[in-house]
């Protein structure tokens, strides 16, 4: 069965919000034996809203749309969906009571254009919100079924798990199986990636491979279509071994696994503990490993030291090493991190000195350009990298870089290829 995904919200067509629901509710729907044919975005305008909604429904078994659920004049999903699938819109004293005891409990007041989201088409199946006010539903078009649900992702997605999903098994029992699964690497160009897995690109067609890039890595996902969720397993764990037979020390993590997730994990492991000092990353690192719940068990202390004085002042970085060698140098960086550890006292301190841009850069020290520490408490080793990339692209690289040599170092491995 071929599905379509809509996504709904005049934000997304001027550029001022980023649509992340397109590509989970895809993958939700791949691991649902669903084949998603295509993404469309339209604005909050009703006429083309109906016309998008009316044509993605004549062409697919499936349309699953996201967003103007609200109570706000501009939210009129709830209206269109209705119209273009004959149901009238009815009122649930149920959903009512839900909304003005959700706000209750907030201790604000509810509104009329709150209560707007107590209408659902009649005879469809109602999708709860656990999380928001506004409840999405399903309905019969024809021969096609519509699904609508919240913007909000962390709304939709555990709505869409819970109700959503069991409603797309009924709806399309036996048949083939969709398993992905997603290997993490990094430290690998995605041309170079290419070149070490280009024989199994070009004869791999089930499971089938692809590839993602950004600033932190490369992603190679394998895609197993079968008649069993065993079986598509079985496929994609032999592809697997040849991958990662391809790619010693390059792949951390499968599917949504984060390099802190799993360097914290090692640290804990290990009983190790760890402090960082940043420069041209400005707490990046440090606010990467303590999103993970329970770093506090082995993260003591970060330092953005950006000036040459918090580097002196805080981090005891000597005034003419800084003259002599500049701020962005291996002796600085080994000296950023040997004293870091020093002073808050962990087994293991990283730090990072370089330059981001888009200004700064010279013949001799280019834009990109960053040295990375690690001191433990025999030793401080520097690593040089050339990051390519705007800002934003250098910074992340850099601390994925770190993190990268903090994986290696737990797990014994050479901490640069």
């Amino acid at each position: 069965m071929n599905a379509e995904i809509v996504v709904i919200g005049t934000e997304f067509l001027l550029g001022a919000s980023v649509d992340t629901n397109s590509a989970w509710i895809a993958r939700g729907l791949a691991a649902a034996g669903f084949d998603v044919q295509s993404v469309r975005t339209v604005g909050d305008h009703e006429k083309r809203l109906e016309e998008v909604l009316q044509s993605s429904l004549a062409r697919h078994d499936l349309v699953v749309a996201t967003g103007g659920l609200g109570p706000t004049v501009d939210d009129m999903t709830r209206r269109v969906a209705a119209k273009v699938s004959g149901h009238s819109l009815v009122y649930r004293e149920d959903l009512a009571r839900g909304i003005e005891e959700f706000f209750r409990k907030r201790n604000r007041p509810c509104l009329k254009a709150n209560l707007s989201q107590a209408f659902t088409p009649q005879g469809g199946v109602l999708v709860p919100n656990s999380l928001g006010t506004a409840p999405g539903f399903i309905v019969k078009v024809g021969k096609s079924h519509l699904v609508v649900l919240p913007g909000v992702p962390s709304e939709m997605r555990v709505m869409f798990e819970n109700t959503v999903v069991p409603y797309l098994k009924e709806l399309r029992p036996g048949g083939a199986v969709v398993r992905s699964r997603v290997y993490r690497t990094t430290g690998m160009t995605e041309s170079q990636l290419n070149e070490t897995l280009r024989d199994i690109f070009e004869s791999s067609k089930n499971p089938s491979m692809a590839v993602t890039a950004d600033p932190e890595g490369v992603d190679v996902r394998l895609t197993a279509r079968s008649e069993s969720g065993e079986k598509a397993d079985q496929m994609l764990e032999a592809l697997g071994k040849t991958v990662l037979g391809r790619l010693p020390n390059h792949v951390y993590g499968l599917n949504e696994d984060g390099l802190e997730t799993l360097v914290g994990r090692l640290l804990k492991m290990r009983h190790l503990t760890l402090s960082t000092a940043e420069s041209c990353t400005g707490g990046l690192i440090a606010r990467r490993l303590t999103d993970v719940p329970g770093s506090s068990d082995y993260f003591l202390r970060g330092y953005v030291v950006y000036s040459n004085e918090a580097k002196t002042d805080l981090l005891q970085v000597e005034g003419t090493l800084l003259k002599s060698r500049g701020a962005v140098s291996a002796e600085v960086a080994k000296s950023l991190a040997a004293n870091c550890r020093k002073n808050s006292g962990s087994s293991l301190a990283v730090a990072t000195t370089g330059i981001a841009g888009p200004g700064g850069g010279s013949d001799t020290k280019p834009v990109g350009q960053v040295f990375i520490a690690l001191a433990d408490e025999s030793s401080s080793q520097v690593f040089e990298h050339r990051f390519s990339g705007d800002r934003e692209g250098i910074r992340r690289r850099a601390a994925q870089a770190a993190l990268e040599l903090l994986r290696r170092y737990c797990l014994s491995l050479p901490l640069k290829d």
